[in-house]
């Protein structure tokens, strides 16, 4: 009864307190934005060039931190697995796949670095990220912003210039997640840390959403395999890349990269836990859905605050990696 209380509490605060209302505000990006050089533009490329997330500029600098404090209402565990926002004071950050600048602009505010670079392939996303830290009068030589391609086989910084890298959502998107993983590692200090996050394929919304609810109940998708159906349902039905991985095969790519490699689990999305609600039990009495997604759904373990864990990890979407440079 306290589990279902709590996640109870949880449903009826993101329904009682809304996200921040957008007010249309123009755009004004300070910043420059340096564009590395790359031959050619990929579909992916386009892709997030016409699809940025959260898009509307932020009216005032503390629009952007009730967003921030509203994000971590709808992804129970996010700010812990992500680190945000742990003391980077003086140090240099890289924040790859910025979008619009709301991590950039968390870390600017809260963990004191002496720099952030924030670097993207869409350059209206990175206008808005501009923005964003312009509203917090974040000084012009504590921020540098870059365009990058999805083919890129560089960063455009030089070796061993910076402490941390952080990274939320953005490699699973990329045509050769492993090349820009060397290149984190070629621009990280001896011992310099990050923060990957990647989509779990050990989560509700995979065995659950994309297996079952997806295949069966919506009756969307028939005939596509389960990785067809997820390429469909994270970012959009015409998003080029999109995959998952489970912890220990990501951990290994990471490690062939030359990281020291923790694997976090993956924090959960409120409305997974919806979907249990809505789905788990006629999921697991359904002959249709197949035995690796029933055997996964039959294993959740759940904790006192109503969040699943698959052998012993949260078992979210957002999956979760701390790396260091060995």
């Amino acid at each position: 009864m306290k589990v279902l209380a709590k996640r109870l509490a949880r449903k009826l605060h993101t329904i009682l307190v809304p996200p921040p209302a957008a007010k249309a505000v123009p755009l004004r990006n300070p910043y420059p934005i340096r564009t590395s050089s790359q031959s050619s533009r990929s579909h992916v490329d386009e892709y997030w060039g016409e699809h940025t997330i959260k898009s509307e500029p932020f009216a005032t600098a503390q629009d952007g931190l009730d967003w921030l404090k509203y994000r971590s209402k709808i992804y129970p565990l996010s700010f812990q697995f992500k680190g945000l926002w742990d003391d980077h004071q003086g140090k240099v950050l890289v924040d790859y796949g910025c979008g619009p600048g709301h991590d950039l602009m968390g870390f600017q505010v809260f963990s004191r670095p002496a720099k952030v670079y924030g670097i993207d392939i869409s350059h209206k996303a990175l206008s808005l990220a501009g923005h964003n830290s312009a509203l917090h009068n974040i000084p012009a030589e504590r921020i540098e912003l870059i365009q990058t391609g999805d083919l890129s086989d560089r960063i455009p910084l030089s070796d061993g210039c910076v402490d941390y890298v952080h990274c939320c959502g953005v490699l699973h998107h990329t045509t050769a997640p492993e090349v820009i993983l060397k290149e984190f590692h070629r621009i990280l200090k001896p011992g310099g840390k990050g923060m990957l996050m990647i989509y779990n394929t050990d989560s509700l919304f995979v065995h659950l959403y994309i297996a079952y609810v997806k295949r069966f109940v919506d009756s969307d998708c028939a005939g596509l395999s389960v990785e067809e159906i997820f390429t469909r349902s994270t970012d959009g039905a015409s998003c080029p890349i999109s995959r998952s991985y489970r912890g220990a095969e990501f951990a290994e790519i990471c490690q062939h990269a030359g990281f020291d490699t923790e694997y976090l689990g993956g924090f959960v999305a409120c409305n997974e836990l919806d979907l249990w609600d809505q789905h788990g039990a006629k999921a697991l009495r359904d002959a249709r859905l197949g035995e690796p997604h029933k055997s996964f759904l039959k294993q959740l373990d759940w904790d006192a605050s109503g969040l699943p864990y698959f052998q012993g990890k949260a078992a979210g979407v957002g999956g979760s990696f701390r790396i260091r440079k060995q």
